[in-house]
């Protein structure tokens, strides 16, 4: 039970982490955000893989989240 509640908290971080690192690069660049969108989602996902880690740092690295957070960034 304690591994489930472990591998739920890994993803639930990894989700934010991704968004958070998404939404930074999409927003904090806006003249290549379209160019730079699938890169920007590749690395979001991958930050995101290292769970707890990925989150603290993107959310550091972010400014607090000073660009909020998304997985769906415009088009």
């Amino acid at each position: 039970m304690t591994l489930v509640l472990i591998i739920i908290g890994w993803i639930i971080c990894g989700v934010i982490g991704a968004g958070i690192y998404i939404a930074y690069f999409q927003r904090e660049y806006p003249s290549i955000a379209k160019e730079a969108r699938k890169e920007d989602m590749r690395f979001g996902f991958f930050w995101g893989l290292s769970g707890p880690l990925g989150m603290a740092s993107g959310f550091f690295l972010s400014g607090f989240c000073k660009h909020g957070w998304t997985l769906r960034p415009p088009k």
